[in-house]
C-alpha cells in the first residue's frame, strides 16, 4: 500500500509518498519536523512517524 498526502506551501503543492521494501504497511504522523518559518530543502526529514 502507498499513500500520497500533499503539503501546502503558498499556493504550491507536493506529494509525499509513503511505502517501499521493509516499511511497515501503514504509519501514524508523531510530529511535523521543521518548525513554522523553517527552510526545508530537498532529502530533509518533513515527519515523524511511528
Amino acid at each position: 500500500m502507498r499513500a500520497e498526502h500533499a503539503l501546502e506551501y503558498p499556493k504550491t503543492f507536493n506529494r509525499i509518498t509513503y511505502g517501499g521494501h521493509g516499511l511497515p504497511e501503514t504509519a501514524t504522523v508523531v510530529r511535523v519536523v521543521p518548525s513554522d518559518g523553517d527552510d526545508v530543502e530537498a532529502g530533509d526529514p518533513l515527519l515523524e512517524l511511528s
